[in-house]
Order: C-alpha cells, then structure tokens, then sequence
C-alpha cells in the first residue's frame, strides 16, 4: 500500500527503477541468509532524506553485507532511498569493532513543490560499533558519504545511529 501510494504520482520510469531496486533488494536479502550472523534494526537518519532506514546486516566472519532501506512521507515530501554496503569489520577491544564499507545507493524524491530528484551513485560507509556480551543488541554510529552519478554527478551522504537485534 506505501509503495501504491508513492508510486502513483512520480515518473513511469522512476516506478520501474524503484519495482528493480525492490526486487534486488529483496534478492539480496534473501539470498545472503546462508551467511552466519545476521542483525536487524533502524537507523536513524538515513540518507536522501530519510528519516530512518530498516537495516538488515549478514556477515561471515569478518565481512558482512549491510542492506538499508529508508522512507520519508512527511510535510509532502516522498521520499525513498535504499543503500547495499560491503563492509569489513575489524576488532577494538570489549565489543566495541570499527567498519568500513563500499557499495550502491539509490534515491527518488517526489516532492508536493516540484522538486522531484532522482539518483543513483557509488557509497561508502566508516563507523563504530557496540555489540553487547549479555544482550542480542548492536548500537552503531557511523558516516556515509555518497556519489551520486546518475542523472548527474552530485555528493551526498548522511551520519546516522543505529540499534539492530542480533538473531
């Protein structure tokens, strides 16, 4: 119904671009649950615009794939925004790990002013971690600068918090 409801007034194209995302994303997601831990959460001040952003990170043993996908229907402003990061994680001391992390963004805008955008662009990704020893929680805050190339080459990029449950 939320994808309904953001679709109808935004380009035929950007529709078709958001349905492919949505299917890779899902693919991605999906497909990566053959790796060992897994965590799921919110971010909190997510990039294009969004708000917050459902996380969703698998990982092997030093690597993971995190997955990000974020929403903005506030004051007239559609927004939808999703990123995938590959990111290698490496050890601080007592839980604490700092990471760092290359991969894809994707954006779409439709504002009530006109202002309507489109984007897709090469991210990177550097923060710290806190997973607790007696508890299945992750707190995180990190950086995320973006290179949007597509329609036009443009920066971009968020800082966020985030808490994921360890499944």
């Amino acid at each position: 119904m939320v994808y309904r409801y953001f679709s109808r007034s935004i380009n035929p194209l950007i529709t078709i671009l958001m349905k492919k995302f949505i299917a890779v994303f899902a693919f991605i997601a999906f497909g990566s649950i053959s790796m060992n831990a897994q965590n799921i959460g919110v971010r909190f001040g997510g990039g294009f615009g969004s708000d917050a952003e459902i996380s969703y990170q698998t990982s092997s043993s030093t690597d993971r794939l995190e997955i990000d996908l974020g929403f903005n229907f506030a004051n007239g402003n559609n927004r939808f925004g999703g990123a995938v990061i590959w990111q290698w994680v490496r050890p601080i001391e007592n839980g604490f790990n700092w990471y760092y992390g290359i991969g894809a963004a994707l954006g779409v805008r439709d504002d009530d002013n006109g202002a309507d955008a489109f984007g897709v662009g090469v991210a990177g990704q550097l923060g710290v971690e806190y997973n607790f020893a007696n508890a299945p929680f992750q707190l995180s805050l990190d950086v995320r600068p973006t290179l949007y190339v597509i329609p036009a080459t443009t920066g971009g990029g968020s800082a966020a918090f985030g808490i994921r449950y360890r499944l």
